[in-house]
Formats: structure tokens, C-alpha cells, sequence
């Protein structure tokens, strides 16, 4: 896309995962701006989402007694036990990784149209004088990639901290943060570069960051001609975007997990303090009556959001929350058009529509720049409902929001082939109804099957052909329904005979 061109960037991330949970070494593989991880149970989708939701949570959560970035492996997104069970194949003594890639030339165009920006390097001094942290006012390269890999190793008795930062820019050169402790000595970082001035750099890791920033040191900078420093600037500039972009891409970021509330007959409002809805989505209906409470009801409103997207599954033609008992914060949300004309409560209608419920309020909250994880959001949903659902996630990624769905669907991946086929345009929907956005296209989609393999869970991208069907699918995969159907002509046919 040119920069004239109207339209929300849609930047693709690539992520890799070394000796976590399932993963020996997953190699890179795409997050694209629409994902959907496929496959067996037990395969390793989980996997990936634990992975991002890990970050999130040690990027927010404050450790006690730590001079390091720890990994957080118990929090309020995820609970994966302790580094034994993280590990892949409980090998204690072997690290895990994460490792980020990306193109310069979307990091350069993330600036997401006057939403609240990934990056914020306006100040070139922030720590002390010794060292410069450079705006980027130069012109960047439009070709390139840039990259990041965090390792993690056991530190009793704290469990997993940062013990490698690894940084390459492409066509400009690397640079390695290590580590070290021995005996009763303090640990101790050492900076290792490559096509990058020696000593001309070093990595900030105050405040417990999980994410570093490379500064410049001011000492060795001046010392340097102006082609090379042009490559600690140009270094120094681009790994500070990547590492930015992670930083505030993660924390934008928001999980709905497979197992959500059950719908109850009357709610009492907990008040306006919720900011997320919760990776079961146990705030849904609290945002809805807090936009009851404020009788904000307008054309962007999340009332009339939800209503086209309920009514878009064929679940329902509209939802309204009432107020029962005046100053007594207790509401009952009322479905109409589900199995009848009249209005009904919510529990009185098909689960369903409670269990989609907090997917779509979610997604309608999203800010801009994070990345949505949905996990078998079709549960519960009848084929109808399944497939609209590939409208809603697509509507998501095109105007900016990664989504990335776990699910086992055929109908939501027929549906998601189709509107690529049919030019990919998302349906016009409150709110950013007004904005002019470009269709999906098949770049900016990812259907990632994984699998089991001798040496641990792979990563495997389905190309889609000419014709929108899948060109390498594995043996096997999603074809119960065409055996069955085979299955059953063969019967009938002996039956008749």
C-alpha cells in the first residue's frame, strides 16, 4: 500500500517459540492481521496463545526482590505452573525463547491514524547524559526486517528471568545481551555486536522491562565518522521501534478463552472500574450497563454494535439491558427475536448467545494495534452463527485490531475463503462504520495448522490457491465430513443392492 493510499496498516508479525510447552522449535511463523491456528487437540494451538499471553502478563505484573525481568507464569491471564511445566519436555536446564520479526517498512507506517501510538521516542535523552536514544526523524530503509529473540533460564529461587537479549537489523548488523553470574558475583550484563560498532551500544534493562532499550553511548558515539554513526543510528533506531511496537502491541492485547459464564437472570452492576472484559468475558454485561447507567446510546454506541452483529449470526434481532430495580444496581439483559418474537431474558433463550456474547463485546472494545485472542469462539454456535463469525474477525482486521482465533470450525474457514474470494471487503458496522478501510487479502490472512512431530509441535501455513482451497493440507485434516459422506453413499448402496 502506497502512504496516500486511504486505509488502516495492517502490519504482519512473525514469531517463534524454542523450548516452550509443546514447541522445540517452532521456526517463525506468521501472526498475520487475521490468524486462525488449526488442528487436533493437543496439538499446540494453546501453545502459541499461552506464549503471547505469558508476555502480556510479565510485562504488567510487579516482581518482589527482582533486578531482573522475570517470567510471570502464574497471573490473571494464564496459569502454566512453574518452569518444569513450561519447559519443553520438563528439561530444566535448557532455556526458552521468544523471538519477534517484522518489516521496517511496517514499523514505520504503525502510526494507526490518531490512535494512542506504539512508540514514544520524543525524549533523545531519557535516563542520563551518557547515553543518546535517537528519534526517528531520519529517512529508514523501506526494505529490511528487524528482529528480537528474549531468552528465559531458571533463577532460583525466582523461577525464569532474562538472561539473553538478541537484536539484528538486517543489512546493518546484530547485538547480544548476555547474562552472567558466577559464584558469589553479581550478575553482570555483557554487550556482544556484530557489523555494529564494538562498545558504541548497550541494552537498558531498569524497571524489571521485559523489552530493553538499545542506547547509544554518548562517549564512543562522538568518537566515530559519520558512516558509522549513520549505523549505530540506524541500529539503535530500529530496534527501539520493534521493541516499542512489542511493548504496546502486548499491552493492547485481550484473550477470550473457551470457557465463558453462564448467562444469569438478574445482574448486579459492579460499578464503572473495569477496563477489560476478562479472559473468561466476565465483564461483558457490565459495559453494557455501564452504557445503560450513562445513557450513551448513540450510532457508534456498543449497544447498537452488538445488535448488528447478534443480528447478523441469526441469533437475535436485538438486546436491551433493563433496569428492574431503581438505585438498587440490579439489571436483567432481555433478547428479542431469539426462537420468538417477544422479548426474552437472556437465560431463557439458546446458550449461544450468552457464550458469543462476551466474544463480540470484546472485540467491539479493542483497541487499535492489539492483538485478540479468541478461543473456540464457536462453541455453542449453530453452523450459521459459526460462519458469521469469520465476518466479525475480519471486520476486526481490517481496521487494525491482530486477531488471532483458535477454533475447529470448517464453517468459519469456509466463510473466511469465500469473503477473500469475493474481494475481502468487511460489512459496515458500528463503530468505524465511516472509515475507509482496504479489503483483506490473502496476505493479510494465516491458517496456521499445527501438528505433532518426533522433536516436538510444528507450525505449518495453509497456502490458499487461485481457487481459495487449501494446496497443502495434511493427510487427514478436515476430512471427516467427505469420509463420512462417502462413507454413507457406500452404505446406502449396499443396502439397495
Amino acid at each position: 500500500m502506497s502512504e496516500t493510499e486511504p486505509g488502516v496498516v495492517r502490519p504482519s508479525l512473525k514469531l517463534r517459540l524454542e523450548n516452550f510447552r509443546l514447541f522445540r522449535d517452532s521456526t517463525l511463523f506468521n501472526l498475520a492481521p487475521l490468524t486462525c491456528l488449526v488442528g487436533r487437540n493437543s496439538s499446540g494451538k494453546s501453545s502459541i496463545l499461552s506464549a503471547i499471553l505469558l508476555l502480556k502478563q510479565s510485562l504488567e505484573q510487579e516482581s518482589i526482590g527482582r533486578e531482573i525481568a522475570p517470567l510471570v507464569l502464574t497471573g490473571p491471564y494464564c496459569d502454566l505452573g512453574d518452569y518444569d511445566d513450561v519447559v519443553h519436555n520438563h528439561m530444566r536446564s535448557e532455556a526458552i525463547s521468544f523471538s519477534f520479526s517484522m518489516d521496517v517498512l511496517d514499523l514505520k507506517r504503525a502510526d494507526w491514524q490518531g490512535d494512542a501510538p506504539f512508540v514514544d521516542l520524543s525524549r533523545q535523552k531519557p535516563m542520563h547524559d551518557d547515553y543518546y536514544f535517537f528519534r526517528p526523524s531520519e529517512k529508514l530503509p523501506d526494505e529490511g526486517s528487524v528482529n528480537v529473540r528474549l531468552t528465559f533460564s531458571v533463577n532460583r529461587p525466582f523461577g525464569p528471568s532474562l538472561s539473553r537479549v538478541e537484536v539484528g537489523v538486517s543489512e546493518v548488523g546484530t547485538a547480544s545481551c548476555i547474562r552472567t553470574i558466577r559464584g558469589e558475583r553479581k550478575q553482570h550484563w555483557r554487550t556482544y555486536t556484530r557489523g555494529v560498532p564494538p562498545r558504541s551500544i548497550e541494552f537498558h534493562l531498569a524497571g524489571q522491562r521485559v523489552f530493553p532499550w538499545v542506547g547509544v553511548r554518548a562517549s564512543q558515539y562522538k568518537r566515530f565518522d559519520q558512516k558509522r554513526k549513520k549505523i549505530i543510528r540506524l541500529f539503535s533506531t530500529v530496534s527501539n521501534l520493534l521493541l516499542r511496537f512489542l511493548e504496546g502491541t502486548l499491552s493492547r492485547s485481550e484473550v477470550i478463552g473457551p470457557f465463558r459464564p453462564a448467562p444469569e437472570r438478574r445482574y448486579v452492576f459492579g460499578g464503572f472500574g473495569a477496563s477489560r472484559g476478562g479472559p473468561t468475558g466476565e465483564q461483558a454485561v457490565n459495559f453494557l450497563i455501564s452504557e445503560t447507567v450513562l445513557k450513551s446510546h448513540g450510532g457508534r454506541s456498543l449497544h447498537g454494535a452488538l445488535a448488528f452483529w447478534i443480528s447478523h449470526l441469526k441469533l437475535a434481532k436485538s438486546l436491551r439491558v433493563k433496569d428492574l430495580t431503581h438505585r438498587q444496581n440490579l439489571f436483567e439483559v432481555d433478547v428479542k427475536g431469539a426462537g420468538s418474537r417477544a422479548e426474552s431474558n437472556l437465560s431463557d433463550v439458546g446458550f449461544g448467545v450468552s457464550q458469543v456474547l462476551p466474544v463480540l463485546v470484546q472485540g467491539l472494545l479493542m483497541r487499535r494495534g492489539g492483538i485478540y485472542l479468541v478461543q473456540q469462539p464457536e462453541i455453542h454456535l449453530h453452523p450459521d452463527a459459526q460462519a458469521g463469525l469469520a465476518d466479525f474477525f475480519i471486520y476486526l482486521a481490517c481496521h487494525g485490531v491482530i486477531t488471532v482465533v483458535e477454533t475447529h470450525s470448517e464453517h468459519l474457514l469456509l466463510r473466511l475463503r469465500r469473503r477473500l474470494a469475493e474481494g475481502g471487503t468487511p460489512l459496515v458496522a458500528a463503530p468505524r462504520s465511516k472509515e475507509q478501510v482496504r479489503p483483506l487479502s490473502v496476505e493479510d490472512v494465516a491458517v496456521l495448522y499445527t501438528g505433532p512431530e518426533r522433536s516436538g509441535a510444528t507450525v505449518k501455513q495453509l497456502d490458499l490457491g487461485e481457487s481459495f482451497q487449501f494446496e497443502n493440507l495434511p493427510t487427514g485434516f478436515m476430512s471427516q465430513a467427505l469420509d463420512d459422506r462417502l462413507a454413507l453413499l457406500n452404505a446406502v448402496g449396499k443396502r439397495n443392492a
